[in-house]
């Protein structure tokens, strides 16, 4: 689901109630993928985008848990992280207004696009239901955007960009979340971004943050910022970042 292979382990005691717990966690980020995904004409999203202009329009508490935050993350990074594209020059909260826990309305043309906060989203809502039934330690892994939770720390490995078959970094989690946005060697030629200097070739941007829908969208900031201003709002959200790349030979943290 949410386009990658998900995968949720948990340790505990009684058997029957960590596979009940676990298969409720996949229920609740299957109902994100329902509603996030824009394959599916009957998404939320598939339905906000092609609404009409001030149509009231009835959807899940995910999609607009996630709106809020998409809106939040925007406006503090200027326009950096843009969960969509609109009539207007920057993406803002004036594009849809929410009206209620489950309604919304649709004030300029807008296609939304969610994939760079939903699969965090998802990760977390899983990660918050196994905590409440009680499973004291785990991990959550949406194809490599994951959360760790418990006494334990989890190791997790960052693919070198530039040979992604080998390991680059090895990070060390506890009660933390881990993701990572990547472009690898493609042959392709630049990949240019609002930035001073452009992303050239092989690079991937890591965070660590307290939950993975900041982590995940958090990426996106690092890459869309100056390093002076992303570094600002990374440390607002308590989180670091890694790069590693091929800009100027770079690889360091924040």
């Amino acid at each position: 689901m949410l386009g990658t292979l998900v995968e949720i382990e948990v340790v505990g005691s009684e058997s029957l109630q960590i596979h009940a717990a676990i298969d409720r966690a996949f229920q609740v980020m299957e109902s994100v993928h329902r509603s996030m995904s824009r394959q599916s004409d009957s998404s939320d999203i598939s339905r906000l985008n092609r609404a009409p202009l001030h149509c009231v329009l009835q959807v899940s508490p995910h999609l607009i848990a996630v709106l809020r935050e998409a809106m939040k993350l925007s406006d503090i990074s200027d326009g950096a992280f843009r969960p969509g594209v609109c009539c207007s020059a920057r993406w803002d909260a004036s594009c849809i207004d929410i009206l209620q826990d489950t309604l919304v309305c649709k004030r300029a043309e807008i296609a939304l696009d969610f994939d760079g906060i939903a699969k965090g989203y998802a990760v977390d809502c899983a990660v918050e239901l196994l905590m409440a039934e009680g499973m004291a330690q785990g991990v959550v892994n949406a194809g490599g955007d994951l959360r760790v939770w418990g006494d334990r720390a989890e190791k997790a490995v960052i693919r070198d960009p530039e040979q992604p078959e080998h390991a680059a970094a090895q990070v060390s989690l506890r009660d933390q979340a881990l993701a990572t946005s990547a472009a690898y060697d493609t042959g392709q030629g630049a990949v240019s971004w609002n930035r001073a200097a452009s992303w050239k070739g092989c690079w991937s941007v890591s965070v660590i943050a307290p939950r993975a829908i900041h982590a995940d969208a958090l990426t996106k900031i690092v890459l869309g910022m100056s390093a002076d201003a992303a570094a600002a709002i990374i440390d607002q959200y308590q989180a670091e970042s890694l790069i590693l790349g091929n800009l100027s030979g770079v690889a360091h943290a924040a």
